[in-house]
């Protein structure tokens, strides 16, 4: 029970900040409220969404977990697949970038 309220305050809260920190708003709650009204806007829609989802759709709510997961088996290669080609990019990364060896997919080729 305390895992779950937790996370229910926690994923909210770093949903907002990510989202404001990739579109430039000011984040945080160190801030007022005055400093960071769609941070606190977007965490407070954030909450009511997911009591809205549970309210309304708690009775599927085994369902709708078994399929997030299939969803999330499918997407994980692909996002693995991407991560993969960043650490590689040597234009980006330049003498940080990894060796093919220790990125675990020896045959995956090298970014220029």
């Amino acid at each position: 029970m305390n895992a779950s309220v937790f996370a229910a305050s926690i994923l909210p809260l770093s949903t907002a900040y990510v989202v404001c920190e990739a579109l430039g708003f000011e984040s945080g709650i160190d801030r007022k409220f005055g400093e960071a009204k769609i941070f606190y806007g977007l965490y407070t829609a954030l909450i009511i969404l997911g009591a809205g989802l549970v309210l309304f759709l708690g009775a599927h709510a085994n369902t709708i977990l078994l399929w997030s997961q299939v969803l999330n088996g499918f997407l994980l290669p692909v996002v693995l697949i991407f991560i993969l080609i960043l650490v590689n990019r040597r234009t980006w990364w330049g003498t940080k970038s990894t060796r093919q060896v220790s990125t675990g997919w020896p045959g995956f080729p090298r970014q220029p």
